[in-house]
């Protein structure tokens, strides 16, 4: 559902959202059959994947992180120049202000 709305909408967040929604459900239905394949394997298998989960989540997060970081700065840059040009007009009158 979600990467139908995604789709219509054109929001490539969201959509990447929806597959890893559909990702982790598949795993967590594939998990009862891998369980009775490999019984002996199967802690190692949890672990595993378990890990490589933990690992691409922490970099999303990461890469999040630095996306907002850099989108939040330049908007602070942006805000910091506009506030520090000077206008020649506002400029000369001050000065006439003062004499």
């Amino acid at each position: 559902m979600q990467i139908e709305v995604s789709y219509k909408n054109e929001d490539s967040s969201k959509c990447i959202s929806g597959i890893e929604l559909l990702l982790m459900g598949i795993y967590t239905l594939t998990l009862p059959y891998i369980s009775q394949l490999y019984n002996s394997k199967f802690m190692n298998i949890l672990f595993t994947s378990g890990g490589i989960v933990t690992i691409y989540y922490v970099i999303k997060s990461i890469i999040v992180y630095e996306k907002n970081k850099r989108k939040f700065l330049r908007s602070r840059e942006d805000l910091i120049k506009e506030s520090y040009d000077i206008d020649p007009e506002l400029d000369d009158n001050d000065e006439d202000d003062e004499i």
